[in-house]
């Protein structure tokens, strides 16, 4: 709201006989003079205009001041948390007959103090275009457009947006593609060449590691061995240790973990019987152990289980009826909720928080099957509280289209 742009040096004014122009006095705007359009050559005096106050064509320097009779003044409830440019879009489409696409709009607090209520300002962007277009005609080049209430209907002036002028500036690309062409600059991206680098041997700062290189000294090749192409050097290789490879790799505290290993799996495969026999029932319950947690739960269980099958229980609906019969329901009252639960997707609900039902204009909800699940305790307090709040949104909806209307 109030999104003001760089503030401008000139405003110009419309009004049915003439178009007024002033120039920027500190906070306020003095006037210049005015073009009739009855008159004679109206961009020649309002760039007169302009140049006695010390103006100069070719800048962004004229905000556009749209007339009040072209503009929608309304006051609109938006729900706290949800998207206020959205639902006021929402509000203005279902209200005029222009798109939301179509409309720019301002808004402001309303008077009252309740952050729930919005003072709108709304104006049809074919108006904007058509006094941008004039403007341009005689020689302004606009940056916005806004307007001058004056009252109670707006706080300060409504804004609403940059001109086109101003969004073709910030959209242009900073060289065309003849300038790109005559610079011989024909590929989408610039391609920084990486340097190759040769590969080196890793050597590992763990174990100490020595590198071989082969002498340079020719050696003639064996017979059943494939001689390396000429031209290439022969790769260097990379031994483990200080000294030359021997057959014996691990180390005496290594070998004798791996004795000791050895000889405790032969004497388990010595002790182990000739044929493996899957154990019994009777083995596997005589190995449970009582004192263990799971094996007591699911003892007791086992019992819980077993008592209800011997003893028995009537069936859900002889139990029902003979608490009907005894009148153990006697005194009672049940309250329903939740048939028509309030929400604010209407794929899972039937009505929105203020109890507006989504697919029926003009239908409001305000009892108990609007509460989403039901309540611990008795609803008549909570009932009440939201029948007040569904008939102050309903008195707010009544309003706004009262206004629009």
């Amino acid at each position: 709201m109030n999104q003001h742009a760089a503030p401008p040096e000139f405003a110009m004014s419309f009004t049915q006989e003439a178009v007024r122009l002033e120039c920027r006095n500190g906070p306020d705007w003095r006037p210049l003079g005015h073009a009739r359009f009855a008159g004679g050559d109206m961009a020649a005096v309002l760039n007169g205009l302009r140049e006695q106050a010390g103006g100069q064509a070719g800048e962004l320097d004229t905000v556009l001041v749209i007339p009040d009779d072209q503009i929608l003044y309304t006051v609109l409830t938006v729900p706290f948390g949800s998207d206020t440019a959205a639902t006021i879009a929402r509000a203005l489409e279902a209200s005029t007959p222009y798109r939301a696409e179509d409309l720019a709009f301002d808004w402001c607090p309303a008077t009252n103090g309740d952050i729930e209520t919005l003072r709108v300002a709304a104006v049809a962007r074919r108006t904007l275009h058509e006094a941008e277009d004039f403007a341009r005609a005689q020689g302004f080049r606009p940056s916005g457009f806004q307007a001058r209430p004056g009252d109670d209907r707006f706080q300060g002036n409504p804004y609403f947006g940059p001109s086109r002028l101003v969004q073709e500036q910030y959209n242009r690309r900073p060289f065309s593609e003849p300038v790109l062409s005559q610079a011989r600059v024909t590929a989408p991206q610039i391609e920084i060449e990486q340097p190759i680098v040769a590969a080196v041997p890793v050597i590992s700062r763990i174990i100490p590691h020595v590198v071989v290189v082969p002498a340079a000294v020719a050696v003639q090749p064996a017979a059943d061995t494939v001689a390396p192409p000429t031209g290439e050097t022969p790769a260097a290789v990379i031994r483990h240790g200080s000294g030359p490879l021997t057959a014996k790799r691990l180390s005496p505290r290594a070998e004798a973990v791996h004795s000791r290993a050895a000889a405790a799996r032969a004497e388990r495969d010595a002790a182990a019987p000739a044929e493996d026999v899957a154990p019994t029932l009777s083995d596997r319950l005589r190995a449970l152990d009582p004192a263990r947690l799971p094996v007591l739960v699911g003892g007791l269980a086992l019992l819980l289980v077993v008592a209800l099958l011997f003893l028995g229980r009537p069936a859900p609906q002889e139990e029902l009826r003979i608490q009907c019969e005894s009148g153990i329901f006697a005194g009672r009252r049940f309250e329903l909720s939740g048939q028509v639960r309030m929400g604010r997707d209407p794929q899972r609900s039937v009505v929105d928080p203020w109890g507006r039902a989504h697919d029926t204009p003009g239908l409001w909800i305000c009892d108990n099957s609007t509460f989403p699940s039901a309540l611990a305790v008795n609803p008549a307090l909570t009932q009440m509280a939201l029948s007040l709040r569904t008939a102050d949104a309903l008195l707010s909806d009544l309003r706004v289209q009262q206004v629009t209307a």
